[in-house]
């Protein structure tokens, strides 16, 4: 598949970033990405996954893209499955827009496969709906109360169906 950015211009970035300077870079696209670009970049040992948003940015994309990457940097350190955020980049002159690095994870993915089939995605404590756990074991719910779901009060009423 092809790329609509500079090689040579990411490589620079990276080396300024620290990430395996002055070896070879490698990108391939990767199938997937509704609503943004999504690449697999291998250099020195590393494999990352730099998203980014299509070649015709919609207005406000690029600020999207950055607070993408603070929500996710904000994962690093949880027990929350998620890719660690490696970098930001919100200088547009680098490969035509903002974009970020995150770790490679194999796996699978609902847009290749068609749905979430044998549960995935379905049961508690398993991607996106596993709860966060701060270190000390606590859980936190939407009201940010150290107590678990069940004993909070329901603060909306529930309709027949």
């Amino acid at each position: 598949m092809a790329r609509d950015f500079d090689t040579e211009a990411l490589a620079r970035w990276l080396d300024g970033e620290g990430i395996a300077p002055g070896e070879p870079v490698e990108i391939s696209q990767i199938s997937g990405g509704a609503s943004n670009e999504i690449y697999e970049i291998r250099r020195g040992d590393g494999r990352m996954v730099l998203r980014k948003p299509p070649k015709a940015v919609p207005p406000g994309r690029d600020a999207t893209m950055l607070r993408e990457y603070r929500a996710l940097k904000a994962l690093n350190g949880t027990d929350v499955p998620h890719p660690e955020a490696i970098a930001a980049c919100d200088d547009t002159g680098v490969i035509g827009s903002t974009f970020y690095l995150m770790d490679h994870v194999d796996g699978w993915s609902p847009m290749n496969s068609g749905g979430c089939g044998e549960g995935r995605g379905r049961q508690p404590g398993h991607g996106p709906l596993r709860r966060h756990r701060p270190a000390d074991g606590r859980e936190r719910g939407r009201t940010g109360r150290d107590e678990p779901a069940v004993t909070r009060p329901v603060t909306r009423p529930v309709s027949p169906r």
